[in-house]
């Protein structure tokens, strides 16, 4: 099973000079995930599950900056232990994994009929908040569909998924390093196909060129001003959440939906394909449990 590993890292974009773009992004996806739990007034309560947590555990980290001692920080991630830092994490329940795939490294079975999940010989309460941060494109199609479809197996009846993944455009073509990058069209079809309602969806980061001819005439104005201060790394993120259709990448709420849900994306059977970047893209609908 192929899994690409790279990692972003903080300390790369501090020795060349800039953040880019995408590591503007992950920070904005950090805060989200604080400003979601802050406005629902839940966060003593989290359990979250953080797939693909990164060696530097910014998630973690940035919820402790911001005083949110969540009730269980469960980080996952496919790179080796060494790797971790070393950090104080006071009265915060946090743990973490490396050299740990999902849904590999979780009993399913157990997941399944209970309400606990276990990893290794620990055992941790059903999340009520999964967070993935640019995952999903560094698996295969099929590998892809099975973490879907765990998330939204082992999610705790009332919990949310908050995930993003770039966006692919043929035309544009996909990252050296990302084996899967799929459609939004696609992504969001197999979201919902799997059982999850599309609860918000946003933009990222997008190019100025793509989404320009779309913005309103204050907001062009707006945009205009902006450029006389911001460079475009910047730029590429402060009108991306308005604008997901014509963005890079994509940030996805998911909860699981109810009988009275309307869909917003077609079945994944009615979308042109290929679906994704991958050769094995029609894999994306092989069943992945």
């Amino acid at each position: 099973m192929a899994v690409d590993k790279t990692h972003l890292s903080i300390d790369q974009a501090e020795t060349r000079g800039f953040l880019h773009r995408d590591y503007i992004a992950h920070c904005h996806r950090w805060t989200y995930v604080v400003k979601y739990l802050h406005l629902k007034a839940r966060y003593k309560t989290a359990r979250i599950l953080d797939i693909g947590c990164g060696r530097d555990l910014p998630l973690a980290r940035t919820l402790f900056t911001n005083r949110m001692a969540v009730e269980q920080y469960v980080g996952l991630d496919a790179n080796k232990d060494g790797a971790f830092v070393d950090f104080n994490f006071g009265k915060m329940d946090a743990n973490w994994y490396g050299g740990k795939e999902f849904p590999q490294a979780i009993g399913m079975d157990d997941v399944i009929t209970d309400t606990i999940y276990k990893i290794d010989d620990d055992e941790y309460e059903l999340p009520n908040l999964i967070t993935s941060f640019e995952v999903l494109e560094h698996v295969e199609p099929a590998q892809c569909r099975a973490m879907i479809e765990a998330m939204f197996y082992m999610l705790a009846e009332d919990g949310v998924v908050i995930c993003s993944t770039p966006v692919w455009d043929p035309k544009v073509g996909a990252a050296k390093n990302h084996l899967n990058e799929m459609t939004r069209d696609a992504l969001g079809a197999v979201f919902e196909d799997v059982g999850f309602a599309v609860e918000e969806n946003f933009g990222t980061f997008a190019s100025i060129k793509d989404y320009k001819p779309h913005l309103a005439d204050a907001e062009a104005k707006i945009l205009e001003r902006l450029r006389e201060y911001y460079d475009t790394n910047v730029l590429a993120t402060i009108f991306a959440p308005m604008y997901p259709e014509y963005s890079r990448n994509n940030l996805w709420v998911l909860s699981r939906a109810d009988l009275n849900y309307k869909r917003k994306f077609p079945e994944l059977n009615e979308v042109e394909g290929p679906w994704t970047s991958s050769d094995k893209w029609e894999e994306l609908d092989d069943e992945g449990l």
